[in-house]
């Protein structure tokens, strides 16, 4: 059984919290749901309350995800649901099949360490086009009433020159501290959308990585 009171007082200490469940199938993507529900209202992702990841080859993937961009190779650093007006705010992921070759899931809190790379003034002056189909919209990076951060290269294309530069610096940032989720069958990992930025490193085509995603705001 999960304790969600042990597992939600980590993710409100940490921004993130990663737990072992011997499970697989159903029950994994039950215990996922679960743990999004306790966390607030599960909000469906593109396809399904809990979908199914895998590595995509570029040509296959949504034309707007990082996948379009990247395919199989090292994602850059990111929120999740940056095209929705208000991006989720709680990421639950399992892992349902992997190997020890498998790519790991890397988390960063970017309020203590962005100022390493932008300035205040770039933050607040970036402007972008998040783009989602009918529903694109203009936005800047920094929504200060919710504090969080909206960045994902994949859906946001920069409007004016502070933005171009975000773009830039943003690619080459190292976060002096990062967390990195090594993968494992029936590991479970949720973090604070809105805290935390992740990416995923590049993708061995031989390695098996299927992950299950819930989202909870």
């Amino acid at each position: 059984m999960l304790n969600l009171m042990n597992f939600v007082e980590r993710l409100e200490q940490d921004g993130f919290a990663v737990t072992d469940f011997a499970c697989q199938g159903d029950e994994l993507a039950g215990a996922v749901q679960e743990i999004a529900a306790s966390l607030g209202e599960v909000v469906p992702g593109r396809t399904a309350a809990v979908e199914l990841l895998e590595p995509t080859e570029m040509q296959d993937a949504h034309r707007h995800s990082l996948s379009a961009l990247y395919g199989k190779g090292d994602f850059p650093w990111h929120m999740d649901t940056a095209h929705r007006t208000e991006p989720v705010r709680f990421v639950v992921m399992a892992c349902a099949e992997c190997s020890e070759a498998t790519a790991p899931t890397v988390i960063a809190p970017w309020r203590e360490q962005i100022s390493s790379v932008l300035t205040k003034t770039e933050i607040a002056s970036a402007l972008f086009l998040v783009k989602n189909g009918r529903s694109s919209f203009y936005s800047g990076m920094w929504v200060r009433a919710c504090n969080y951060l909206r960045y994902d290269p994949g859906c946001m294309a920069p409007v004016n020159e502070d933005a171009v530069i975000v773009l830039k610096k943003m690619r080459q940032w190292s976060p002096s501290t990062q967390h990195s989720v090594d993968w494992k069958m029936g590991r479970i990992c949720v973090f604070d959308n809105w805290r935390m930025l992740h990416r995923r490193g590049s993708v061995d085509g031989s390695a098996p990585r299927t992950l299950l995603r819930c989202y909870s705001r």
